[in-house]
């Protein structure tokens, strides 16, 4: 009894440590949600920002402070390069802070409370924007995440005539047997994509971390809106990542697909 007892209270709390994350993301919304997310991020040569978000999975943080270690890759390892503490609420759920990059390279960041324990860990790479991948072969105008910082990915059963979304929700119902299909809406807030190609990663699972397909768009530069249907065959959590077609990140959308009953 006492072995299952103990077993049973190191698989509660992995299964607490373990839902925790960090997301890298350009925004959030005012519940804590990321909006926004990579992994990667392009910048430019005097920096770029990334809002560091840590979401506790729903529990509060108990702790007045939270501290950012931000580790470096220097040759096979990781070495501190940063360390920050935030004032938190510790009513609260999540914390935020919005980190300037300065430096290209691959970073480790940890949370931690309070007590200096590791509540989550995460990496992210940094690049430095290059003239021939950021600048649209029509303009001098730089085009980064940051010129996507207003656009959004959303779902609905359809989509009018103005581009606007028609039954927008962020969880449909398919049928198990047949699946069925949502638009999808990207826009940019009434400026040109400047781009001639959509890319659109799709992932699924509870954590976002299972790879579906790669879906390819052709566009026309001057677009400010575009849509597409997907079909879901089966239920989950799914995630969409839009990039553009020199790989630069636009936005994430996240839809919950569930079976009718």
């Amino acid at each position: 009894m006492k072995k299952i007892f103990t077993l049973l209270v190191f698989t509660l709390l992995t299964s607490f440590v373990f839902s925790q994350k960090i997301y890298f993301c350009e925004n959030y919304t005012d519940n804590g949600e990321p909006i926004g997310t990579n992994s990667t991020w392009n910048i430019k040569s005097n920096g770029g920002y990334v809002y560091l978000l840590f979401n506790n999975n729903a529990n509060h943080l108990y702790s007045s402070k939270l501290y950012i270690y931000i580790d470096k890759q220097s040759s096979n390892d990781y070495v501190a390069y940063k360390t920050l503490s935030i004032n938190t609420d510790e009513n609260s759920t999540w914390a935020v802070y919005n980190y300037t990059f300065t430096e290209p390279g691959y970073y480790k960041v940890r949370f931690l409370n309070q007590d200096y324990q590791t509540l989550a860990t995460e990496y992210c790479t940094i690049k430095m924007e290059t003239a021939t991948a950021s600048i649209a072969a029509t303009s001098s105008e730089i085009i980064d995440t940051y010129y996507y910082t207003y656009s959004s990915v959303k779902f609905c059963t359809s989509v009018d005539d103005n581009y606007e979304a028609v039954g927008a929700n962020s969880t449909f119902n398919i049928s198990p047997s047949l699946g069925g299909y949502v638009y999808v809406l990207v826009k940019n807030n009434n400026k040109a994509f400047k781009t001639n190609k959509m890319y659109v990663d799709i992932y699924k699972g509870g954590d976002y971390s299972e790879f579906v397909e790669t879906k390819i768009f052709d566009i026309t530069s001057d677009w400010a809106s575009f849509k597409f249907p997907y079909t879901f065959y089966k239920e989950g959590h799914y995630m969409f990542k839009v990039y553009n077609s020199n790989s630069i990140f636009i936005n994430a959308g996240y839809v919950t697909i569930g079976y009718n009953e």
